[in-house]
């Protein structure tokens, strides 16, 4: 990689981690607890960003983008024991959609998200075992799988909006 790439990819990284944050911020101000009362339910809304870093980015990158994402989102608005519990569902579920992302001719976007959704709960869940001591936690996990299985589709179709929109700006902006 050379001089001029590396400024335009740092760039890069800091701008898709900024969208990520802007999303989980507007995903904080939504009153989604009242359309669905349960602990800890959330969209997934930034989970949009890692699908298309994934599909455009090397694993570091992507790496990176996540973690800028949980660690500014836990100093400036959640705290310790959430920026844990994020991480640790972030890093769970972006392991797996990266290992799945390269199955891509048997794997759309959507499945994939379904995929990083649910993993991001059990990883989650496994941190709060640790952190509480317990295993109780894993009888919520059947609740959390039905909710990650209809978020993680609402968030794979917006990434694959957002992706074909990329693409076909791409492709005008190259001709």
């Amino acid at each position: 990689m050379n001089s001029k790439t590396i400024p335009q990819r740092i760039v890069f990284i800091a701008a898709l981690a900024a969208f990520a944050m802007i999303l989980s911020y507007v995903e904080m101000l939504l009153p989604t607890t009242v359309l669905l009362p349960l602990p800890g339910f959330k969209m997934g809304l930034a989970n949009i960003v890692t699908l298309l870093a994934l599909t455009m980015l090397p694993f570091k990158d992507v790496l990176f983008v996540v973690l800028i994402r949980c660690s500014l989102m836990g100093l400036l608005f959640t705290g310790v024991i959430a920026f844990t519990l994020s991480l640790s569902g972030s890093l769970l579920a972006l392991s797996v959609m990266w290992f799945l992302i390269h199955f891509r001719r048997h794997f759309s976007l959507v499945g994939i998200s379904v995929v990083g959704a649910c993993m991001h709960n059990v990883g989650q869940l496994t941190a709060v075992g640790f952190l509480t001591g317990t295993a109780a936690v894993a009888a919520y996990l059947p609740v959390l799988m039905i909710t990650a299985a209809i978020t993680g589709t609402l968030v794979g179709f917006a990434s694959m909006l957002a992706e074909n929109t990329i693409k076909q700006n791409m492709s005008i902006t190259s001709s």
